[in-house]
Order: C-alpha cells, then structure tokens, then sequence
C-alpha cells in the first residue's frame, strides 16, 4: 500500500494506492455545528434524499438504475462526531476501468441527481414514501434494544459525557420522530436551519470528475492497483451557507479508519467538506 499526500490552494487529497478492491466509493460529508434538535429531521432527510429522486421517482426506478450501473448505489446516514453533525452521501461503484467509457460520468451523475433533484412537489416529500421512511426510521428506533452492543454504547455515552455533543446518539429519539407528523415539516426545517444554495449542481460534478481524473494521472496507479482518495474541500461552497465548522484533520484519519475497521470495500472514497447546505 502506498500513501501520497497532495496539497493545493483549496483542497488536500490523500492518496492510498491498493490492490485491494474493485469496486470505488464518492463520499460528500456535509457538516454543520451540532444542534440537537437536528437529529430526528437529520435522519428523515438522509432517508427521504436516497429512497427517491425527481427522476427516478418510484423504487422500481431506482433498482432499475443501479442494476444499468452494475450495482451502484447511493446511500446516506446522519451522524454526530464532537462539536458536529454530518449529513453523509455515499456512491458505491465498479471500478470504471472495468466498463463502458461513459461509466463514470453517468455514475456521477446518479450521485448528483440524489444531491440535487429530491422527489419534492408542493414544497414537500413525496408523502407515501416519506409515510413510509418515517416508519423505517421507528422501527429502528424501536429495535435498539435488541442490539445490546448498540444499546450499551448509547447508554454509556448518555451517562459518561452528560451535558456534553457526546452524550447524544444520531438515533432519534421515539417522541421526537412521532412528533414530525407531515412531509412538509422536514422540509421547512432544513430550509430554515441550512440557508440556501451557494454551488449549482454542475460544479460540483465537474469538481468530482475532475479531481478523480487528475488523480489518477497524478498518482501513476498500476492497472490492477484502485485508489482510495481522503479529500477536504476548504475553499468552495459545496452545498449552501452557515457552516459553523469545518472537518478537520483528526476527524477525517477517524472516518478512515472507521472504514479501515469495518472491512469498508471501497477503492474511492472522495471526502468534500464544506461550509455550505444545499436547498432541498
């Protein structure tokens, strides 16, 4: 495994060079200062932003799309990390080496219409699937208790570091998740809490094509050697305004090895930290 470290005026890219894997990972990690009342709104807005799109606005469309891009997927998760909170997207794909010449722009463009083009009519979640992500949300909720690992961190987290961003779990609370009784609530929360929109939809896909190019031309990767990239975007706005803190160093060696410990089988891993939201 080689390591190679790439400074530039607004972003640092860190290179892992392995042979490991044939599959890539983008990931955009949206962070903002924690607020606690953002966990209920932040868990429906992941789950909402992934089970539809404007464009592939049914579930059998989605399938459709990822079998077309042999098994890609997009997934999403909030999370709490000290002082902040993320909103975490992640494209998982083959390697593009192995297809068609248009594989990986047409895999971007998947990840992009997720991030810019929610299943939204009348200012609010499509309301059957959104009935429904709140109940999966519920359910998980419900269930924790049969995860004794899980539960005895949540708890333990709760007692050691009372009055402390550590002591919350990115599990919502049941009350606060009953308590969001309609699809439009989700909505006009995030507008409120996350301002507006400050990067159009093509910059950031002319950002992400861009730099994986440049890396691989950068880096001299083997045919068979994948390259996984840990990048921090520090200049550019990549969703909207009011970001309050930045990812810094230390939080993204942890997010690298969380993947490193959990058998992560991404080659690509794309990290863009930004002080902005976007609207949804």
């Amino acid at each position: 495994m080689e390591y190679k470290k790439i400074v530039e005026n607004n972003y640092t890219l860190h290179l892992i060079n392995t042979d490991r894997f044939k599959s890539m990972n983008i990931v955009v990690f949206l962070t903002k200062k924690f607020d606690k009342n953002d966990i209920p709104f932040g868990n429906l807005l992941c789950k909402n932003m992934v089970y539809t799109s404007k464009k592939y606005n049914t579930k059998n469309k989605m399938a459709i799309i990822g079998e077309e891009l042999y098994g890609a997927s997009v997934s999403a998760s909030f999370g709490i990390s000290g002082k902040t909170e993320s909103y975490v997207f992640s494209l998982d794909f083959l390697n593009p080496k192995y297809t068609d010449n248009d594989y990986l722009e047409k895999s971007i463009d998947f990840l992009c219409e997720i991030l810019f083009n929610p299943n939204i009519k009348d200012n609010a979640f499509e309301e059957n699937y959104f009935n429904i992500t709140k109940k999966d949300a519920i359910s998980s909720v419900v269930s924790v208790k049969d995860k004794p690992n899980l539960y005895a961190r949540i708890e333990y987290s709760a007692l050691m570091y009372k009055g402390t961003e550590t002591a919350y779990s990115s599990i919502p609370n049941l009350n606060d998740l009953e308590s969001i009784l309609s699809e439009e609530e989700v909505l006009d929360y995030v507008k409120n809490k996350l301002g507006k929109k400050d990067i159009t939809e093509k910059e950031l896909r002319d950002y992400i094509s861009r730099e994986m190019r440049q890396i691989a031309e950068v880096s001299s990767i083997k045919d068979n050697a994948p390259v996984k990239i840990l990048g921090t975007l520090q200049e550019k706005h990549v969703l909207v305004k009011n970001i309050d803190n930045l990812m810094t160093a230390a939080a993204i060696a942890e997010e690298k090895a969380k993947a490193e410990l959990k058998g992560n089988t991404s080659s690509l891993k794309t990290i863009l930290d930004s002080r902005a939201f976007k609207q949804v």
